[in-house]
C-alpha cells in the first residue's frame, strides 16, 4: 500500500513538472530560484553559442557532455530524493498508525514528505532550464516540435536524450 503511494505521488510530482516545465521562467519558483536560474543562464547562454553543430539535430561534443552530466545528475538527486520520501512517508504510516498519534511527530512527517515532493521538483525543473541552455535557438525550435508529435517524450530531461540520441550510459 505504501509503495502505491509514494509511486502516486511522485506520478503526480513529475506530472506537475513536465506540466511546469511549459511555462516561462519567471513564473516557476521562488525570487531566489530565479535568481540562481539566471545565473545558470548566463553560464550556458554561451556554451551553446559558441559551439554550433553543423545541424539541428546534431550535438556538439560539448553540449553532449553537458547535457549527459546535467541529465545524470538530475537522476541521482532523483533517486536520492526518492529514497527520502519512501523513508518519510514510512516514518508517517508509524505515526499516523500508533496508538495515540502525536501531532507534533505528524506535522514533522507531513512537512518531510512536503519538502520531498517539492525539492524532487526543483531538482527536476532546474536540470532542465540547464539542459535548454545548452541548445541553440534551432535545436531548442527542433525538440519543441519533436515533443509537440503524439508519440513523444512530454518532459524535456526525456525527450533530449531520444531527440538527440544520446547515450546516457556514455558520461564520463
Amino acid at each position: 500500500m505504501r509503495s502505491r503511494i509514494i509511486a502516486a505521488i511522485l506520478f503526480l510530482v513529475f506530472a506537475t513538472v513536465s506540466f511546469a516545465q511549459s511555462q516561462p521562467a519567471s513564473e516557476v519558483g521562488h525570487a531566489g530560484k530565479r535568481e540562481e536560474v539566471s545565473h545558470a543562464q548566463a553560464a550556458t547562454a554561451t556554451k551553446a553559442d559558441s559551439a554550433k553543430p553543423p545541424s539541428a539535430t546534431e550535438l556538439s561534443p560539448d553540449q553532449k557532455a553537458g547535457i549527459i552530466e546535467i541529465i545524470s545528475e538530475a537522476r541521482e538527486n532523483g533517486e536520492m530524493v526518492a529514497k527520502r520520501l519512501q523513508s518519510n512517508a514510512k516514518r508517517f504510516d508509524e505515526v499516523v498508525l500508533a496508538d495515540t498519534i502525536d501531532p507534533v511527530l505528524e506535522k514533522r512527517c507531513v512537512d518531510g514528505i512536503t519538502a520531498a515532493i517539492y525539492d524532487s521538483a526543483q531538482f527536476r525543473l532546474q536540470a532542465a532550464v540547464q539542459v535548454v541552455h545548452q541548445l541553440t535557438a534551432e535545436q531548442r525550435r527542433y525538440l519543441k516540435a519533436e515533443m509537440a508529435k503524439p508519440d513523444s517524450e512530454r518532459g524535456i530531461l526525456e525527450a533530449v536524450p531520444k531527440v538527440f540520441h544520446l547515450n546516457l550510459e556514455d558520461k564520463d
